[in-house]
This record gives structure tokens, sequence and C-alpha cells, in this order.
């Protein structure tokens, strides 16, 4: 009897744990430890686990902290997240909080005094962002879009700081390429959005740009993405199995094509979007072993 009623609460179970996953957004913070990992991995830098572990709580916090004061908006826009996060509103208040200080104090104790100056200067962008810097959306047209791949890219500049390391080309080189991939993500991301954010008067590119002409910008930030992998593999500023990353230009590609069939956008946003930069760390470590580098 006690093995049926296990076996019946399976489903629930499972489901339980992929919406935490999906919608509490491990899949983002998750491709925010890939992202700095595969450079530190390209660069040829160490990298230990307890710095990823700052990547994390950091990005995470940041992500339940939007997420949490929007709850009620994503209502409607979002109805899969929001009510997965109000049912846990609770638990994601004491995270945000702990998972803030533990980042914090992690910075203090094992990182450099720039790295713990910049990590909070990135929390404050990241609440300002929420209750002041998105507002200003709707009087520049695609400034969230700007925004936002930005603090992504100062994750690999808190990265040097935070073990002394000296700026490289190579270095500039992968902010480009991680800021561009993260536009056009930040632009896809927007796609679900559209009615909300044409609610609030916010101008983001998918709301101001007639979907044919939205399509073919990303695909074309696609393509341009990878203009500074092939500069820095030619010039040897980046080993060549980096150009592995190559791939994402096919893969963001076909799940564009394959989101404009299908009637939940939000998957695509979620999971293969976010899902992207996790696939950023074994395609290198791949690449790597078989190149022999």
């Amino acid at each position: 009897m006690q093995s049926i009623v296990k076996y019946n609460q399976m489903p629930k179970i499972l489901k339980t744990i992929w919406d935490e996953f999906v919608y509490g957004g491990h899949i983002l913070s998750l491709g925010a430890v890939s992202i700095v990992w595969s450079c530190a991995i390209i660069l040829n830098l160490y990298i230990d686990w307890i710095f990823l572990l700052i990547v994390y709580l950091g990005i995470h916090s940041m992500y339940l902290f939007n997420r949490y004061q929007e709850i009620e908006s994503d209502l409607n826009s979002n109805p899969e997240r929001a009510t997965h996060l109000k049912n846990l509103r609770g638990l994601v208040v004491t995270q945000i909080i702990a998972f803030i200080s533990i980042s914090i104090i992690l910075l203090i104790k094992y990182g450099t005094s720039p790295a713990l100056y910049l990590g909070i200067i990135m929390y404050f962008l990241g609440l300002l962002y929420t209750f002041k810097f998105k507002s200003f959306t709707k009087h520049i047209i695609g400034f969230k879009n700007l925004f936002i791949p930005l603090l992504y890219t100062l994750l690999l500049a808190l990265f040097f700081y935070y073990y002394g390391y000296i700026f490289s080309t190579g270095f500039y080189l992968l902010i480009i390429f991680i800021y561009i991939r993260l536009y056009i993500a930040t632009a896809f991301y927007d796609l679900k959005d559209v009615e909300e954010d044409k609610k609030n008067s916010l101008l983001t590119v998918a709301v101001v740009l007639p979907r044919k002409h939205f399509f073919r910008l990303i695909l074309i930030f696609n393509v341009v993405s990878i203009i500074p992998l092939l500069i820095g593999s030619y010039f040897g500023l980046i080993p060549y199995f980096a150009l592995i990353l190559l791939l994402v230009v096919p893969y963001f590609w076909v799940y564009v094509l394959l989101s404009k069939k299908s009637k939940n956008l939000p998957l695509y946003s979620y999971v293969f979007c976010d899902g992207e930069y996790i696939l950023w760390l074994p395609l290198i470590l791949i690449s790597k072993t078989i190149c022999n580098y």
C-alpha cells in the first residue's frame, strides 16, 4: 500500500522539482556558472568552487529578487512561473537574504578588495534595475535589453579581480562575445512578455519592432556574435578549441524556428534559451579533450 502511494505521488514530486528547476531560475544561475567556468578554461586560468558558488548565489539571489517583486504583474504574462514563486513566497525571501549574505561573506574572506567592491556594485545595480532602471525602458528603446547583459559580463571582470588576474585582449574578446549572446537572449526572452510590456509602456526591442524585423535582427546578431571568437583564434588570443562555441549559432537558429511554430513560448525561453549557456561548459571540455590542448 505504501509503495502504491509513493508511486502515485512521483509524478507530482517530479513536476515540483521540474518547476523549481525551470521557474526557480536554476537554469539561468547554472548558465552563469558555466559561462565563467568556460572562460576560465579558454583563457587557461585557475578557478575554484568557492568563486563558482559566489557566482551562482549572486545571480540566483538577483533573479529571485526581481521575480519576487514582479509576481503580481507576472500572473498575466507568466502564470506558471508566478504561481510557482507565489507558492514559495516565504522561502524565496529567506533564500534571497541568505544567498546575498553568503556570497558577500565569501567575497570578504577569499576575494580581493576590488572584487568585493565590484560585487557590491553589481548587487546595487541588480536591485536598482528592479526598482528604477527597468522603467528607463519606457523612455529609452531597448534599454532593458542593453542593461541586463552588462551585469552578466561584469561577472567575468569580477572573476579577474577576485584572483588578481591581468586583463588581456582575449578577455575583452570574450566579453564582447558574451555580451552579444546575452543581448539576443534577452531580446528573445521578451517575446513572451510583449503584451504585458505594452501595457506597462516598456519599449523593448520585441515591442518596438514588427515580428518579422525582430527575428531578422536577432538572427543577424546571432551570426555577428561569433566574430570575436574568430578574430581571437586567428591571432592566437583564444585557443582553437574555443571555436566549438560556434555551434551556438545553429543552436539558436533552430530553437527560434521551432518557437515560431509553438504556442508554448515560455518553454523556449526558460529551457532552450537559458539552457544554451549550460551547454558551453561540456562543449568546451569535450573540444579541449579532443584537441589534446
